[in-house]
């Protein structure tokens, strides 16, 4: 029986599912991660503005005196919880295992506009 030499795997190469997206597909998840992150954003300035409303002026100063990091912090998980809520709702998991991509890659692609313009934001502010 003569032993055939298998390939090995490097073990610091690096698995990248985010590649194997389709064009098309990708271009459809930063389509829908820039609206979603749209919506992250307002969801964060309305929470903002119902608590200067309510009185809680508390919470706008610790938000505003930690470097401006929290809120746009709480953009980019909130953006990424959506994103992942939308794959969902929409079954796309199912598509995409079947492409042999992983939920969280598609969620990282989905979430590369809200990364990129909350960037963009705190560069200008």
């Amino acid at each position: 029986m003569s032993s055939v030499p298998r390939a090995r795997r490097s073990p610091l190469r690096l698995e990248t599912h985010l590649f194997r997206l389709p064009p098309r597909y990708l271009r459809t998840m930063l389509l829908r991660g820039a609206a979603l992150w749209l919506l992250a954003h307002l969801m964060v300035a309305a929470l903002g503005a119902l608590a200067r409303l309510q009185g809680l002026q508390a919470f706008a100063a610790a938000a505003l005196e930690s470097g401006g990091a929290v809120i746009p912090a709480w953009v980019l998980i909130i953006s990424a919880l959506l994103v992942l809520v939308d794959l969902h709702r929409r079954q796309e998991t199912f598509l995409l295992h079947n492409l042999g991509v992983t939920t969280a890659s598609a969620v990282l692609a989905g979430s590369v506009p809200a990364a990129f313009m909350e960037t963009l934001l705190v560069l200008a502010t």
